[in-house]
C-alpha cells in the first residue's frame, strides 16, 4: 500500500516504467491511481519511449497510443538506421497525410502518416523535442518520436550508425 500525493493511504498505486538512454529517463515515471480516481494529468504525460538495445531500436507505445492511434509496438533492427536527427518542435515534424491515427490540432499525433514514398510512425506532444530516425528496408521509412531526451537517443543511433558502416 503506497500513499498518494495527499497523504492518505487509501490509494494503491503502480508505476510506469522507463526507459533510460545514456542516464537519463526517455520518459518520465507516472503514478496512476485507481481507476476509479485517476488523474487525468498523469495520463495525458504518458508517452510512447524509443530506446536502444543492443541489435535494435524498441518503440514502445503507451495503452492510450495504441488504442487512440492505431499503432503498436516496433523494433527495427540497428542495421536498417540511416540515421537521426533532433526536431526541436516534434509536433510540427510529420510529413504526410495521416492514415490511420489520431491528431487532436495544437497538442498530440499518434499513428501512421503517409506520403507519396514515404510511411512515418508518430507519438509527439505539442512543445516536446523529438527524434526523427530514417530507416532503409523496412514498410516504414521513418520513425517520429517525441521524448526529452531526443539529444541522447539521436547521438546513440548515429554512434550505431557510424559503428555499422
Amino acid at each position: 500500500m503506497a500513499t498518494n500525493p495527499s497523504g492518505s493511504a487509501g490509494d494503491s498505486v503502480s508505476a510506469v516504467a522507463c526507459a533510460t538512454l545514456a542516464g537519463q529517463p526517455a520518459t518520465s515515471v507516472i503514478a496512476l491511481r485507481r481507476l476509479d480516481t485517476y488523474d487525468r494529468s498523469a495520463l495525458a504525460t504518458a508517452m510512447a519511449t524509443a530506446y536502444v538495445s543492443d541489435d535494435s531500436l524498441k518503440v514502445r507505445f503507451t495503452l492510450w497510443e495504441k488504442v487512440f492511434g492505431l499503432v503498436h509496438d516496433a523494433e527495427f533492427p540497428l542495421s536498417s538506421v540511416e540515421g537521426a536527427t533532433v526536431e526541436p518542435d516534434g509536433y510540427r515534424a510529420p510529413r504526410g497525410l495521416r492514415a490511420p491515427g489520431l491528431a487532436v490540432p495544437g497538442q498530440v499525433k499518434v499513428g501512421t502518416w503517409r506520403g507519396r514514398s514515404s510511411k512515418q510512425l508518430v507519438a509527439v506532444r505539442r512543445g516536446q523535442p523529438a527524434v526523427r530516425v530514417r530507416l532503409r528496408g523496412q514498410a516504414v521509412t521513418e520513425v517520429v518520436i517525441g521524448t526529452t531526451a531526443a539529444g541522447s537517443l539521436a547521438a546513440a543511433l548515429d554512434q550505431t550508425h557510424g559503428a555499422a558502416r
